[in-house]
């Protein structure tokens, strides 16, 4: 995977989900996930796990090839580039 920082995307947490559509738990004190083709909202590391079994997102099945990634305190953003399996 390659790491790539990313200040530009702005979120408004208002309009995120309050738990995670894979695991099911609240986002309380974890990072954030979002596929950057839909920004569909996930613990980061469900979403991370995820797309490395099936590069799609859960919810609209999108494909998906970098998650952007947002700390549960907002301190630090980044988009993190999937290599292709292939």
């Amino acid at each position: 995977t390659k790491i790539e920082k990313d200040n530009s995307l702005n979120l408004c947490e208002k309009n995120e989900p309050e738990i995670c559509a894979i695991c099911l738990d609240s986002f309380k004190e974890q990072d954030l996930g979002y596929p950057v083709c839909c920004k569909h909202v996930f613990c980061f590391d469900c979403i991370k796990r995820w797309v490395m079994i099936d590069y799609s997102c859960p919810i609209d099945r999108k494909f998906v090839n970098s998650i952007f990634r947002k700390t549960w305190k907002g301190r630090m953003s980044q988009t993190i580039i999937l290599s292709t399996r292939y």
